[in-house]
This record gives C-alpha cells, structure tokens and sequence, in this order.
C-alpha cells in the first residue's frame, strides 16, 4: 500500500514538474521574442499564459527569484546596453531610464550603481564601450 501511494504522489510531482519546466521554456520564448523591450508582469503572465502565482512558483524553482526580480534585473541589463551603446551628446541618462520604465531616477543611479559598480552617467559617457 505504501509503494501504492507514493507512486501517485511521484507521478504527480513529475507532473508539477514537467509543468514549470513548460512555463520556464515558455517565458524564456516570450522574452527572446521581447529581446529589447521591457515587458511588464501583466503582459508577461499574458503572453506566457499563467497566472501571477503560477510564474512566481516557477520562478522562485528555476532562477532562485521572484518574476519581478528577474524582470527587473533585464531591465536594468537592458538600460546598461542602451547607456554604453548611446551617443552621450544626443542622449540622456533620464531618457534611457524612462525607455526602460525607471521613473524615479535617483533610485535608478543608485540601483545601477550597486549592481555594475558604476554611475549611469559614466557607463554613457565612456567612449566605445559595447
């Protein structure tokens, strides 16, 4: 009888498993099709077809954080590129933050700071740096 029950339980663990492993793929698809757009979690559980609740157990299983976290961290990646990779006489750091849906600038700088070890400012002023 016991083998009996953990059989079932197993099988349904599997399940659960091959399931996160189907919303992982999913998001991974949705965010290589998004490769230099922020996207939000709203539109992301959308267009990965999950709830909010769903995406955040799968995530906290396969990247060890929450979805909002992981979003977050892209988008600061993804103001990082634009920063090196803009012409620092035609553009501004606040333009870029905001492109990347960072409206309270000085947590921006603060944020970018802690986690590349450098100002904005300076990230967009160093010449060539892609």
């Amino acid at each position: 009888m016991v083998f009996c029950l953990a059989d079932s339980h197993s099988e349904d663990v599997r399940n659960v498993q091959r399931r996160r492993a189907r919303v992982m793929r999913r998001l991974e698809e949705v965010l290589a099709a998004n490769p230099a757009e922020p996207l939000y979690m709203a539109e992301l559980c959308a267009q990965v077809g999950v709830s909010y609740w769903t995406l955040r157990d799968c995530c906290l299983e396969y990247l060890g954080m929450s979805p909002k976290r992981y979003l977050w961290l892209r988008r600061m990646r993804l103001a990082r590129r634009a920063l090196k990779n803009a012409d620092a006489e035609r553009t501004t750091v606040t333009e870029i933050a905001s492109d990347y849906g960072f409206c309270e600038f000085g947590r921006f700088s603060v944020a970018y700071r802690s986690l590349f070890g450098e100002s904005p400012s300076t990230a967009l002023r160093r010449p060539g740096a892609a």
